[in-house]
C-alpha cells in the first residue's frame, strides 16, 4: 500500500524505486505485491523487468569474478548441467567444488580436476529447495520423486507408466508445478518410436531433482530404477540413443552386467560427439559394474583414451596401466599390442619418457605386430613412429608410410585409408615435399568429412595450412587454420586448439602482426601446460622464441630459447636441442658475446653430426656458422655455407630460403655489391609475394645501403 501511495504522489519527481520479487512466491500465495504491481502499471508509473535465466556468458563472468580466473569449458558445462542458471545454486555449487578440491586453478583457468561421483547438494541451496517443496501436497511430492528417477529431464508417457497413472491426469497435476510453483518447465513435445507424443519436462534446476532423488531410500529406489529401465527399453525398442540413461538406471537398479554394457555404449555415443567428460563419467560407471578381467581391461582402455582426448594425460597413463594389468590375464596379444601403443601415445604427449626410449619401444612393437599378423595395428605403430618430432623426413620413414598406405588399400577400411593418406602426406611434408603431400592430405580430408569425423578433418586442415604456408600461400594457410580453429572450438578440444594456435602464431610472426602472434602463442603454451602435455610445448616455445628474435628482442629470445632447450633435454629430442643451441648462439652474437656464440655452435654441431636429414636445427646452425665465419673475415666460406642451406630450403620453405638468401646478400655486400644487390632483390621479391612485412623492410633497407633504388 505504501509503495502504491508513494508511486502516485512522486510520479513527476526524479525518483526511481527498484524492487525484486520471486514470481513463484507472489503468484502462488496471492501476495499483495501482485495487486500493487497491477495498480502501478494502470497508472503508467511502473514497468516490470522479467529477468531471463543467466546465459553461459554471465555464468562465465560469475566464476571469473568470484574465483579470480575464468572457468575452463568443461567446468562451466558441468556447473550449468548440475546447477542450471540460478545464481544462488550456481554460486553455492561452484564454491563447494573448490572447497572439496574437485576444481582447481591451473595456468590461468579454473578446471574440473575430477568430477565428483556423487553430488552433495550444498546446504544453503538444499534449504531453499526444501522450503519450496514443503508447500506441496504429499501426492504432488510423490509425482516429483518419481519424476526424479528418470533424471533432470522426464517425459509424461514414461512418468505416467511409472506412477500407474492416466497421462492426462498426470499432465493436469504437473500444470501448477509449471505455472505457479515453477519447479519444472515444459521444454518440448517429442515423438516416440511408436508415433505417440510425449510432453518433455525439465526440473527448474538439477539440484531440485537431486534433492528429490536422494529422498528415495532403500529397495524402493532400486525397484523404481529397474522399472524405469524396463519402460525405456520397451518404448525405445533397443535404440542406443538412450544408452546413457539405461546405464544409470541399471546401475541404480543393481544390475551390473547391463549397467556395464550400456555404460560403454553410452560412452561411445558421447565420444562420437566429443563429449569426453560425459564419456569419462559413463565409463567410470561401467567400471563400477565390471565383473571380469576382460571387462575391466576393456573399460580401462576406453577410459585411458577418453582421458587423453580430454587432455588429462597423467590420468590417462594410470588408466592404461590398469588396463595392461587386467589384459595380462587374457590370451589376447593384439589387445596387449594396442594398449602398449596407446600408452606410448600418452607418454609422448605427456613428455614423461625420452624420445629415444619411445622410438626403441615402437620399433620392437612393430616387430611384434608383424609376428602376430596385426596389419592394421602395424600401420598405427608406423604412423606413430614417423610422427616423433621431425623424424618423418628420412627415406625410411617415407617408405614405411607408403607401405602402410598400400596395406590400408588392401584392407578396404575407409577410416584406415583416410589415416594412411594423412600420415603419408605428413611424412612427405616432413621430408621437404609439400607439393607431393598436398594430394594425400586433400584425399584424407575428403574421406574424413564423408565419415563426418570432424576431429580428424580439423587435424587435416591444420596440416594443410602448414603445407600451404610452406608453398608460399599464406592466405590459403590462414584460411585452413581458421577453419581448423572453428572445428576445435566447437568440439572443445584444448590439445588441437593449442596446435592450431601455435601454427597461427608462427604465421602471424612472419606477417609482422606481433600482438596477435603473442596472444596465440601464449594461449597455446597455457593450454599445453594445463593439460600437462609437456612434449607439445616444443612447438609454441620455438615459435615464441622466433617471434622475439624477429622483433630484435634478443634478451626475451634468449630466455625463450633456454626454455625450449630445457624442455627438449627433458624429453630427449636431440634435433630440437640442436636448434635451440644454434639459436642461442645467434642471440649471443647479437649481444656481443662471440665466445658464447662459438660454444653454442659447437654444441649444435655435435648434436647434428648423427643426423643425415635436413632440419630446422641444421638451418639455424648454418646461419650461425656463416655469421661466425663472416665475423672472422671468411666471407667466401660463409657464403658457401649459406648456398648449401639455400639449396636444401628452396623446395621446403620459401620464407626460410629468402631469409638465408638475404643474409648471403648482406655478407657479400662488402666484397661484391652487385652480386649482393641481386641476392637481396630476389629475397625481397619472395617476401613481397608472401606479405612478410618485417623482412620486406629489412631487405629494402639493405638495398638502400647498397645504393639500389
Amino acid at each position: 500500500s505504501l509503495l502504491a501511495h508513494l508511486a502516485r504522489r512522486i510520479g513527476n519527481e526524479r525518483v526511481l524505486i527498484l524492487g525484486t520479487y520471486r514470481p513463484a512466491d507472489v503468484d502462488l500465495s496471492r501476495h499483495p505485491i501482485r495487486e500493487a504491481r497491477l495498480e502501478l502499471e494502470r497508472y503508467g508509473v511502473a514497468e516490470e523487468l522479467a529477468l531471463a535465466p543467466l546465459d553461459s556468458g554471465a555464468l562465465h563472468q560469475i566464476v571469473a569474478e568470484e574465483l579470480g580466473a575464468p572457468p575452463s569449458r568443461e567446468l562451466l558445462a558441468w556447473l550449468e548441467r548440475h546447477a542450471g542458471s540460478n545464481p544462488l545454486f550456481f554460486g553455492e555449487l561452484m564454491r563447494w567444488l573448490v572447497d572439496q578440491g574437485f576444481a582447481k586453478e591451473s595456468y590461468g583457468a579454473w578446471t574440473l580436476d575430477t568430477p565428483p561421483d556423487t553430488l552433495e547438494v550444498p546446504r544453503t541451496a538444499e534449504s531453499a529447495i526444501e522450503r519450496r517443496l514443503d508447500r506441496l501436497d504429499p501426492e504432488v511430492i510423490r509425482i516429483l520423486e518419481y519424476a526424479s528417477v528418470e533424471g533432470n529431464e522426464f517425459g509424461s508417457t514414461t512418468l505416467a507408466e511409472l506412477l500407474g497413472m492416466d497421462e492426462l491426469e498426470l499432465e493436469e497435476a504437473i500444470e501448477p508445478l509449471v505455472r505457479l510453483h515453477r519447479l519444472v518447465r515444459m521444454v518440448d513435445t517429442r515423438e516416440l518410436p511408436s508415433g505417440d507424443l510425449s510432453t518433455i519436462y525439465q526440473f527448474g534446476h538439477s539440484l531440485v531433482q537431486d534433492v528429490l532423488h536422494r529422498s528415495l531410500k532403500g529397495k524402493r529406489r532400486i525397484l523404481l530404477h529397474r522399472r524405469m529401465a524396463e519402460i525405456l527399453e520397451r518404448i525405445y525398442a533397443g535404440r542406443d540413443t538412450i544408452a546413457h540413461r539405461l546405464a544409470l538406471h541399471f546401475d541404480e537398479g543393481r544390475q551390473p552386467a547391463r549397467a556395464f554394457e550400456f555404460g560403454l555404449l553410452g560412452a561411445a555415443r558421447a565420444s562420437s560427439v566429443f563429449a569426453h567428460l560425459e564419456a569419462i563419467e559413463l565409463i567410470r560407471r561401467a567400471l563400477r559394474n565390471a565383473e571380469t578381467d576382460a571387462q575391466r581391461a576393456t573399460a580401462y582402455e576406453r577410459l585411458g583414451d577418453s582421458l587423453r582426448l580430454a587432455g588429462r594425460h597423467a590420468e590417462a597413463r594410470d588408466a592404461l596401466r590398469r588396463a595392461l594389468e587386467h589384459a595380462g590375464a587374457l590370451d589376447d596379444p593384439e589387445m596387449m599390442i594396442r594398449l602398449r601403443r596407446m600408452m606410448i601415445v600418452v607418454e609422448r604427449s605427456h613428455g614423461s619418457r625420452q624420445r629415444a626410449d619411445l622410438e626403441n619401444d615402437l620399433v620392437a612393437l612393430a616387430d611384434e605386430c608383424r609376428k602376430a599378423g596385426a596389419r592394421a595395428e602395424l600401420c598405427e605403430v608406423v604412423w606413430l613412429l614417423n610422427g616423433l618430432y621431425d623424424s618423418g623426413s628420412s627415406p625410411t620413414a617415407v617408405a614405411r608410410a607408403r607401405d602402410a598406405l598400400a596395406v590400408c588399400d588392401e584392407l578396404d577400411d575407409r577410416e584406415l585409408l583416410a589415416k594412411a593418406n594423412y600420415n603419408y602426406g605428413r611424412t612427405l611434408a616432413s621430408g621437404g615435399e609439400p607439393a607431393s603431400a598436398l594430394p594425400h592430405l586433400r584425399r584424407a580430408l575428403e574421406l574424413f568429412e564423408a565419415m563426418e569425423n570432424r576431429y580428424a578433418a580439423g587435424n587435416c586442415r591444420n596440416l594443410l595450412g602448414i603445407l600451404l604456408i610452406l608453398g608460399g600461400d599464406y592466405q590459403g594457410g590462414a584460411a585452413e587454420f581458421d577453419a581448423a580453429a572453428r572445428v576445435f572450438d566447437a568440439l572443445g578440444d584444448p590439445g588441437s586448439e593449442a596446435h592450431v594456435r601455435s601454427n597461427l602464431g608462427a604465421l602471424l610472426t612472419r606477417l609482422g602482426r606481433w600482438d596477435e602472434a603473442v596472444e596465440n602463442l601464449r594461449e597455446a603454451i597455457r593450454l599445453d601446460l594445463r593439460m600437462d602435455a609437456t612434449a607439445w610445448l616444443l612447438s609454441p616455445l620455438e615459435n615464441l622464441a622466433r617471434l622475439h628474435q624477429a622483433r630484435d628482442d634478443w634478451t626475451a629470445a634468449r630466455e625463450q630459447w633456454h626454455a625450449l632447450l630445457g624442455q627438449a633435454q627433458s624429453t630427449g629430442y636431440a634435433d630440437v636441442q640442436a636448434l635451440a643451441y644454434a639459436a642461442l648462439g645467434l642471440c649471443s652474437l647479437e649481444q656481443g658475446d662471440a665466445a658464447a656464440a662459438r660454444a653454442h655452435e659447437q654444441a649444435a654441431r655435435a648434436l647434428l653430426q648423427s643426423q643425415a636429414d635436413w632440419s630446422d636445427g641444421r638451418t639455424e646452425h648454418s646461419i650461425l656458422a656463416a655469421r661466425l665465419a663472416a665475423a672472422d673475415g671468411q666471407n667466401e666460406a660463409a657464403a658457401a655455407m649459406l648456398r648449401v642451406a639455400e639449396d636444401a630450403l628452396q623446395p621446403r620453405d620459401p620464407w626460410l630460403w629468402a631469409n638465408v638468401r638475404l643474409l648471403r646478400g648482406e655478407i657479400r655486400s662488402a666484397s661484391s655489391p652487385a652480386e649482393a644487390a641481386e641476392l637481396v632483390r630476389e629475397a625481397l621479391a619472395t617476401f613481397e609475394n608472401l606479405g612478410a612485412e618485417p623482412l620486406i623492410q629489412r631487405a629494402t633497407a639493405t638495398l638502400l645501403i647498397l645504393g639500389e633504388p
